[in-house]
């Protein structure tokens, strides 16, 4: 699998930016349904095959979470690119694609729709109208499957491990009080291990479960509920480069699909331990990690997260924590321990806020040290 050329992943894509390279690799596939968002952006659900196992993905119901719309335009540009194999995809399976259902989120590069609604806690009112456009779909459709596609933080590892999540899976859990038929969230498990279970070593040691806590308006927990079998994927990683999430998430959804129109008895009755073996993700991971920092009379190590800025097309740096850091581990680190100190008002950050400015010796050892960090920040 090859990601679609001249397209990198970055944190921010628009729906603009989206059907730019989409709409050639479209024309196979016809429109079904179509909607709008709060501020009138298109909200549009494709369709493709003959099949009758009926698959729902949709991507980017919180507008900063980006991955998944990529890995879609990579598997549109991979069917175009092996027809074979998608005529023998799309004779077993129909396939509908609702990309990037917060149009208005991903404008703005935020979380939430133009009203400030997350529309993945809509499920059970759909005030949104993207959460009621993706309801309408679901309810004409009738999937058998469903894939319900997000980014998580960069703080997730695969356990506690310090290894990041570049993927999270999870089958969503049911209420405790629900005493209906279970056996759809037993097929989501099994193709999840299915897929999984044939994963080198390597690609396994950056894939976790996510936490199966029940959120009762979540659309994934909803679908589950109405019987439809659903699939939580999470793009995780290093957010200034999340190819390797973005190639993996990809992957997946290719061979999940072919495990779909492909079923083998036998590996999916002994799936499921595959996906429970997979480690729950963990906060223990932190964008930058500054060990033996001198500060005064005091050797301290400091960790910092990256927030994007869309207008620039680049990072801050956002003070997370001090102290030693033991329990973390940094996709940037670097011992300060051989660095001159710094004094105590050069360090008076506060907790989940920018920094204006840091340290001089900091900064010199960052640029000198950190290439890829240092020419990403604003």
């Amino acid at each position: 699998m090859t990601t679609l050329h001249g397209l990198p992943t970055k944190p921010q894509l628009t729906a603009d930016t989206f059907y730019r390279y989409a709409d050639s690799l479209l024309k196979g596939w016809s429109l079904v349904d179509e909607g709008h968002s709060v501020l009138g952006r298109p909200l549009r659900c494709y369709h493709r095959g003959t099949g009758g196992i009926k698959v729902l993905i949709w991507t980017q119901m919180h507008g900063n979470e980006s991955s998944a719309s990529y890995s879609i335009l990579d598997l549109l540009h991979h069917w175009e690119n092996n027809p074979s194999e998608a005529g023998n995809t799309f004779r077993t399976v129909s396939l509908y694609i609702i990309p990037i259902l917060n149009p208005d989120g991903a404008e703005s590069f935020s979380r939430y729709n133009a009203l400030g609604i997350d529309i993945n806690r809509d499920a059970r009112t759909a005030v949104s109208p993207e959460a009621k456009f993706l309801l309408d779909c679901v309810k004409k459709i009738e999937p058998h499957w469903a894939f319900n596609m997000h980014d998580q933080r960069s703080i997730f590892s695969v356990g506690e491990s310090g290894m990041p999540a570049t993927i999270s899976l999870l089958a969503p859990a049911f209420s405790p009080d629900y005493f209906g038929i279970i056996h759809h969230r037993e097929r989501a498990i099994s193709l999840i291990g299915c897929v999984v279970s044939k994963w080198t070593p390597n690609a396994l040691r950056e894939t976790a479960r996510f936490s199966d806590a029940f959120y009762p308006l979540a659309m994934g927990d909803y679908f589950q509920e109405m019987g439809i079998a659903t699939i939580l994927v999470e793009t995780g990683g290093c957010v200034i480069n999340r190819d390797t999430g973005r190639l993996r998430t990809t992957n997946f959804l290719l061979q999940a699909l072919h495990c779909i129109c492909h079923p083998n008895t036998r590996d999916l009755a002994h799936s499921g331990k595959y996906y429970y073996a997979l480690q729950e993700n963990k906060d223990a991971l932190r964008d930058v990690k500054l060990l033996n920092c001198k500060v005064g009379n005091f050797v301290l190590d400091f960790a910092f997260q990256l927030q994007f800025v869309p207008n620039k097309d680049a990072f801050l740096l956002v003070f997370d924590s001090a102290g030693k850091l033991n329990h973390l581990k940094g996709y940037w680190e670097l011992d300060m321990k051989n660095e001159t100190s710094v004094s105590l008002s050069e360090i008076q950050f506060q907790i989940g806020t920018v920094i204006e400015k840091l340290p001089l010796v900091w900064k010199n050892a960052i640029q000198n040290n950190h290439t890829e960090l240092w020419n990403s920040l604003a």
